[in-house]
């Protein structure tokens, strides 16, 4: 089966809960990677709720720590462990449509840009598309 991986990016800044999960229903993601250092937050983009709200729908999630920037409060890009992270996210990129999710609305203003990178160079051909990012 050849396959063209695609790489869904989105942010959760500036929307609700349900905001999110129906920009993620719409593009068909089937797996949600969460790259937050700690999947901590508004309460109802924590991990365990987010989780929650997301599987109802039959949408996976998966925080990978790996990818988590160490210095998301300031500074430049620390990535917690990102050999890891791509050991994890990348068998998931040629399984199934998978969005990277971050709380920064706008992928050049976040870590997760790199993370794409890094992503884009251990699979092959990979097509990265940002959701929700224009002014809708």
């Amino acid at each position: 089966m050849t396959c063209n991986p695609t790489l869904r990016l989105i942010g959760y800044g500036g929307r609700t809960r349900s905001e999110l999960i129906e920009c993620l229903r719409r593009s068909g993601v089937e797996q949600v990677v969460d790259v937050r250092f700690r999947p901590v937050g508004r309460m109802e983009f924590r991990g365990e709720h987010l989780r929650a709200a997301l599987e109802t729908l039959g949408i996976g999630y998966h925080w990978v720590q790996g990818f988590g920037n160490r210095n998301y409060r300031s500074g430049e890009t620390d990535l917690a462990d990102p050999e890891k992270g791509v050991k994890v996210v990348a068998p998931l990129i040629r399984e199934c449509r998978v969005a990277l999710l971050c709380a920064c609305r706008y992928t050049e203003d976040c870590h997760r840009s790199v993370v794409a990178e890094l992503l884009k160079s251990a699979v092959s051909g990979l097509r990265l598309i940002r959701l929700g990012e224009s002014d809708e």
